[in-house]
């Protein structure tokens, strides 16, 4: 199916056309993504050497390695994080965030040291 459809310019395009279009946005800003993670990585990397105890910090840098497909220094970081405080972030949430990050970061690091190729999300 070839159909038209028509651009923010008012400029008329086939679908294949509209695809490429929005693929190469998608490109574009998942290259700004990258560059505004590595950006947050570095300063909260800064955070952290000046408190190493900052289970805050240590979690966003886990999210962010996470988002960077560093899976294995970011369960170093929640290791850290649950060391410093067990029931992080809350003991209500504790839970919670140990099924939805801790546990699928683990789960994921070990399923690559069992299968370097299989690099699965």
């Amino acid at each position: 199916m070839n159909t038209a459809v028509k651009l923010e310019d008012k400029k008329i395009v086939t679908t294949k056309e509209w695809a490429s279009f929005q693929l190469n946005r998608a490109i574009e800003k998942r290259d700004e993504g990258i560059k505004a993670n590595l950006t947050a990585l570095r300063h909260v990397t800064a955070s952290i050497d000046a408190d190493d105890k900052n289970p805050l910090a240590l979690s966003l840098r886990a999210n962010i390695q996470m988002a960077l497909g560093y899976p294995d220094a970011a369960l170093m970081d929640y290791d850290r994080v649950l060391e410093l405080n067990p029931d992080y972030p809350t003991q209500d949430s504790h839970e919670q965030w140990m099924a939805a990050v801790y546990e699928p970061a683990k789960a994921f690091t070990s399923k690559q040291n069992e299968n370097p190729l299989a690099m699965e999300w």
